[in-house]
């Protein structure tokens, strides 16, 4: 999924700020749904299923896990609120003439 994600991020890179709602959407589900599988995981795999004396096994791959999550989470963070997907400044000249 990783990888999919870096793929539609850098395919919608030069769309930029016609696709900002996607790429915003792509980057609150990296924020919301790993926790959620870490949770499940724990809870309603490893602890009816996990071997006797896994545990500092499951949780050494848990720890590794979240730290993979949080960087592609910050990274798409940070994608989403560059200025390739913010809309381009008014020109003084065109909103003087809205007016």
């Amino acid at each position: 999924m990783a990888l999919a994600t870096l793929y539609i991020v850098v395919d919608v890179w030069p769309s930029g700020a016609s696709l900002r709602g996607f790429v915003y959407g792509v980057a609150a589900f990296w924020a919301v749904l790993p926790p959620v599988w870490f949770w499940f995981e724990y809870y309603y795999l490893y602890k009816r299923h996990g071997a006797v004396g896994t545990f500092e096994l499951f949780k050494h791959g848990q720890q590794t896990a979240v730290a993979i999550w949080a960087g592609i989470a910050l990274s798409l963070v940070a994608v989403a609120s560059s200025d390739n997907f913010k809309d381009p400044p008014e020109c003084p000249k065109s909103a003087a003439l809205k007016r």
